[in-house]
């Protein structure tokens, strides 16, 4: 199905610090970027931006009015030391970053609840993809490579026609609370589907055993199945089994017909 898209929120401080809060812990610096060049007429991010700039700092930032921007503005999916843009400044690889630029709107959010994703937030973009930032929650790059291979391969199969750019986890995705042009870059959810990855991969191994769904008893006994058929009445109904068992001689095969 496709899932409705909800309009931005009245109160985009109250989400801009949801965000910071959801995604980022205590201590931890963020990049930002809002400067952008043109590459072959499309907008892209340039320089470095602000490299570091503490979540406590930004969270005790005074903002009056959404920031309004030609192109929007941008933020590192995962906390970095203050030092660099690059991989290796990554301090936690916390987030993946999915975003599908095929898919409609509609059908992004849709995937991204039903396969109960580990999100720390779900950003509209200000254009035509709304961005996942996927609790991977790895040790290590080497581990986060292998658990992003695992969710993008795990989207494919579910029809999501996903951006194999966003592999790294550098990556910069579109920040809350900013102009687009027109549109606003604006959050969709916070926290929600799985509470972190190993529960994700569980609830996903549970839903892919080809095992019937688990049934409560409760709902069973208000609505009990009909009973077979008796075929000796108070002892045997059709489609039971039924044993007779006895001494040598004692008249089993007579009892049986």
């Amino acid at each position: 199905y496709h899932a409705e898209i909800p309009p931005p929120s009245s109160d985009f401080k109250q989400d801009f610090h949801r965000f910071l809060e959801d995604a980022f812990e205590p201590g931890e610096q963020i990049s930002l970027n809002y400067d952008f060049r043109d590459n072959n007429g499309k907008k892209v991010p340039s320089g470095k931006g602000i490299i570091g700039a503490s979540r406590e700092k930004l969270l005790d930032t005074h903002i009056d009015k959404i920031v309004k921007h030609e192109e929007g503005a941008w933020v590192r999916i995962n906390p970095m030391d203050g030092q660099g843009i690059a991989d290796k400044n990554v301090t936690n690889y916390r987030h993946a970053l999915v975003e599908s630029d095929t898919l409609d709107l509609g059908t992004q959010l849709s995937i991204y609840k039903e396969l109960n994703l580990p999100v720390s937030c779900l950003i509209h973009s200000g254009s035509k993809s709304i961005h996942a930032w996927v609790r991977v929650e790895a040790e290590n790059l080497e581990v986060y490579k292998k658990r992003v291979k695992y969710l993008y391969e795990l989207l494919e199969q579910n029809g999501f026609e996903i951006d194999h750019s966003n592999k790294n986890p550098s990556r910069l995705s579109r920040l809350v609370g900013v102009m687009r042009g027109e549109k606003e870059q604006y959050l969709i959810s916070g926290r929600s589907g799985a509470e972190n990855w190993q529960e994700w991969v569980n609830w996903l191994e549970t839903k892919n055993d080809e095992l019937p769904e688990i049934e409560s008893f409760e709902d069973l006994d208000k609505e009990a199945p009909p009973l077979a058929p008796e075929l000796i009445q108070g002892v045997l109904r059709q489609g039971h089994k039924m044993l007779i068992s006895g001494d040598s001689k004692s008249g089993k095969s007579f009892l049986q017909i």
